[in-house]
């Protein structure tokens, strides 16, 4: 089946808006930020709560055994999955030489697989780029992407750009390096019977793969108008959504409130809502005031209510 997902962003893919986003889509299949081993193992909070349905764990390493510890940890969660964080290019995953780095090493990633395994029955999938550095041509792609299969790797998730580790900022590797769909395509041919899920650049749910490709994943354009999760649903299931957005909007409000959740993590992933539409200054503007007066009963208030209306209609 093909597979809706929404990619896993530092400081963006929390647990208050991954319960946001599954209020909006059931089917869209969530990940969580990114993790690094060594926190997991020392007790970083990894719960999973039900409001979140199935979710991906992504995990930051490049040692099999911590990797592999981590997992343990993770495998008393909900987790659906284990995704390998085989692509960020920050100068975070440079210091401990994982993201990005670790497409210079494919046995290592294999390596890492393996172990994983060993300490779940649960899909452990990966996450890269195209290429990095130099080291970008397709050869060098079908070892990597060989190696990972071989090793028993459940999924794909191919940034359709390569990485570059010095020279261009995060944000700047996700816009300056070139966009190739058609190398992503390229791929799923070389390995017809992978599950391999596009990623980048990308600013709808509606595409042309649905027949070649194993799924589709975006990332800041949810982020930037998440109200486009309910299109996911009706892709899914053929039926016409019936999802209200002012409704969830007002439920998640309240339920993050009777959550004791910080407005500094909740109020947010709501920020893009209506973004291009009359009144969506002033709902942003309302968020940002009742973030810096530190109180979370900002949804209960006339004002508040309308401006839901006005940038959700």
């Amino acid at each position: 089946m093909f597979s809706y997902a929404v990619a896993p962003m530092m400081a963006y893919t929390h647990r208050w808006a991954r319960i946001f986003y599954r209020m909006l889509s059931q089917h869209v299949l969530l990940y969580t930020e990114m993790l690094v081993d060594q926190a997991v193992i020392h007790g970083c909070d990894i719960t999973v709560l039900p409001q979140e349905g199935p979710v991906i764990l992504q995990l930051g390493g490049s040692d099999p055994d911590t990797m592999a510890r981590a997992v343990g940890m993770a495998e008393h969660h909900a987790y659906i999955a284990y995704n390998i964080n085989a692509g960020c290019p920050s100068d975070r995953v440079k210091q401990g030489s994982f993201g990005a780095c670790l497409l210079k090493d494919p046995p290592r990633v294999a390596a890492m697989i393996r172990a994983m395994r060993q300490e779940t029955h649960r899909p452990v999938e990966v996450k890269t780029r195209l290429g990095v550095d130099d080291q970008d041509s397709d050869d060098h792609l079908y070892r990597f992407l060989e190696s990972c299969l071989n090793a028993g790797c459940g999924r794909i998730v191919l940034h359709a750009r390569k990485a570059w580790l010095s020279g261009l900022s995060p944000a700047e590797n996700r816009t300056i390096p070139p966009l190739q769909y058609d190398r992503v395509l390229a791929a799923k041919a070389r390995f017809p019977d992978a599950d391999i899920m596009i990623n980048g650049g990308l600013r709808t749910f509606e595409n042309p793969w649905q027949e070649t490709l194993g799924g589709i994943m975006l990332g800041r354009a949810v982020w930037d108008h998440p109200e486009i999760l309910l299109t996911v649903d009706p892709l899914v299931t053929g039926q016409a959504g019936s999802v209200d957005l002012a409704d969830s909007v007002g439920r998640y409000i309240a339920f993050c409130n009777d959550a004791g959740a910080r407005p500094s993590l909740f109020f947010p992933p709501l920020m893009g809502l209506g973004r291009g539409k009359p009144g969506a200054r002033a709902w942003r503007q309302s968020l940002t005031d009742i973030i810096a007066q530190r109180t979370g009963q900002g949804g209960s208030g006339k004002h508040h209510t309308l401006l839901i209306h006005s940038v959700t209609q």
